[in-house]
């Protein structure tokens, strides 16, 4: 028999547990196990949340301060002390510094998911929320939380953005700012007359913009079998999750699936300040104005 309930599980579900799993903990973790990382997020990334709301935050690179700063290994072919090495320096060290913001950062945040202390039954200092067993659930998490902790069948689970417990997966991190939405450094300047080394160069800050993307709709192809079976569900409950602009389209494609279910929907909050932007988030996401319930996680229904 097809499942009626849906969970959607977001991060505020592990934090509910007492799981170390917020965005600013990665921070806190990054500043210790590789500062040279934490140094350079916190100089090129202006955008005001920083490492508390990091997947949109990596939209937000400050490319002219990289640009700048680099300009120093940007040396005049008419130096008297020219090396070789100077045709390349300028592009390393803006290669470098992507690096660092994409590949290092992701191993970094690989490394920090796979620490993660998740409790069991015995251990967990809070009472245990009343899933149903035989729900579906759309984890947004890395975490086994829900297998771990609620015995919920792995069959059950779809882990939109991988899990740590496959130790070979690759963990889908990312902003939701399309590279094809975004102009390359080098649109609009004349290839022939720029100096090779800065068409290189810009190139190289657009391609970061490509590796930090979260290819949401690629993700919604490959998982079409699931939310096509989501059409009988006439519940929804979110947990933990704050229906942020990155993972919206999801949402949408759960709306569609549902809507001749007509599902009722329960949407748990940590503040009520929140409820405003829940609902907004909701209601751009398609799901009918007053669809929607709102009880803070503890208080979530059987």
């Amino acid at each position: 028999m097809p499942a009626k309930k849906l969970y959607v599980v977001g991060n505020g579900f592990d934090l509910y547990h007492k799981i170390r799993s917020s965005y600013g903990e990665f921070g806190a973790y990054v500043k210790v196990a590789n500062s040279s990382l934490h140094d350079t997020f916190e100089n090129y990334f202006s955008f005001e949340g920083n490492w508390s709301s990091l997947e949109e935050t990596l939209a937000h690179l400050d490319v002219d301060l990289i640009l700048d700063e680099a300009s120093d290994f940007l040396v005049s072919y008419g130096a008297e002390d020219w090396s070789d090495a100077y045709h390349h320096d300028y592009q390393y060290e803006v290669a470098r510094i992507v690096e660092l913001l994409s590949k290092e950062l992701k191993g970094e945040f690989t490394n920090w998911i796979h620490g993660l202390e998740i409790p069991d039954a015995q251990s967990c200092g809070v009472p245990l929320l009343p899933l149903d067993a035989t729900a579906l659930y759309l984890n947004f998490n890395y975490t086994n939380t829900l297998q771990r902790l609620y015995g919920i069948s792995e069959h059950q689970v779809l882990h939109i953005h991988n899990s740590a417990a496959d130790t070979v997966s690759d963990l889908i991190l990312g902003h939701a700012y399309s590279p094809a939405d975004i102009k390359s450094l080098n649109h609009g300047a004349n290839l022939e007359d720029q100096d090779v080394r800065v068409t290189e160069a810009n190139k190289i800050l657009d391609e970061y913009f490509s590796r930090t993307y979260k290819p949401t709709a690629q993700i919604l192809r490959s998982h079409k079998e699931f939310f096509a079976g989501l059409a009988g569900v006439s519940e929804i409950y979110v947990v933990g999750h704050s229906l942020s602009e990155v993972d919206r389209p999801y949402i949408r494609e759960i709306v569609n699936a549902t809507k001749y279910a007509h599902p009722k929907w329960v949407v748990t909050y940590y503040k009520s300040d929140s409820i405003p932007t829940l609902k907004e988030s909701l209601l751009s996401a398609g799901v009918m104005d007053g669809a929607a319930k709102f009880v803070q996680i503890a208080q979530l229904p059987a």
